[in-house]
């Protein structure tokens, strides 16, 4: 009986053994997001996902370790108990610009555009004449947002409509300037309030191989 249980140990064993060079060898040659996907919807690939970490809201200290890892480098560590066999791989490295912006809305569909053409000269007007932007989008703008003074916080590139953002990026910290989308009867005037902020995303291969 000792002599079968030593044998069952050695044929697990191995078996685990050629399981993980299987997968060390499949891992080795994924160098995108796409071909990680691909693997992870293959037949008998391990569970596992595609993780996207970024280094402005991603911040614990395992994070961090993620994302200084070298682009296509692997590591791997087993669980406690042995049964489980833990893969990362960095797979891409990606630049992400981030913007931040307050505004003042202005909604066409309670207002007429002509209400909405005399509101923003007026309010422009008192911009000018050096009132706070807090104060006037607190007082004017026609969303919840007012009652934080209209700051967007910071929101990524992609993240916004694309007229909105185009306008966002050609103008500097301090600059105010009004922003239409007539499609939606949307109409702002917007200040940028920081320069451009650019952050780090990494997207890793994440695997767990059940031995």
């Amino acid at each position: 009986m000792r002599v079968l249980l030593v044998l069952f140990v050695f044929v697990a064993s191995t078996a685990s053994g050629q399981q993980l060079e299987q997968v060390r060898a499949a891992v080795k040659k994924i160098q995108t997001e796409k071909q990680a996907k691909a693997y992870l919807a293959g037949k008998g690939a391990p569970a596992g996902q595609v993780l996207e970490i970024n280094a402005a809201s991603d911040t614990t200290e395992s994070d961090r370790e993620l994302i200084a890892l070298p682009l296509g480098e692997i590591i791997e560590f087993p669980a406690e108990h042995q049964q489980t066999h833990y893969f990362y791989k960095s797979i891409e490295h990606k630049s992400i610009t981030s913007f931040r912006v307050q505004y003042i809305f202005l909604d066409h569909t309670k207002i007429s555009l002509r209400q909405v053409d005399s509101l923003r000269t007026v309010i422009l007007n008192r911009i000018q004449a050096g009132e706070d932007f807090d104060v006037l989008a607190r007082t004017f703008s026609m969303d919840g947002n007012n009652k934080k003074g209209g700051d967007l916080g910071w929101f990524q590139e992609g993240m916004m409509d694309k007229s909105f953002e185009e306008r966002v990026r050609k103008h500097q910290p301090g600059e105010v300037y009004t922003v239409d989308i007539p499609e939606s009867k949307w109409y702002y005037i917007v200040k940028n309030t920081h320069p451009p902020r650019i952050d780090k995303k990494v997207i890793l291969l994440y695997l767990e191989v059940m031995l």
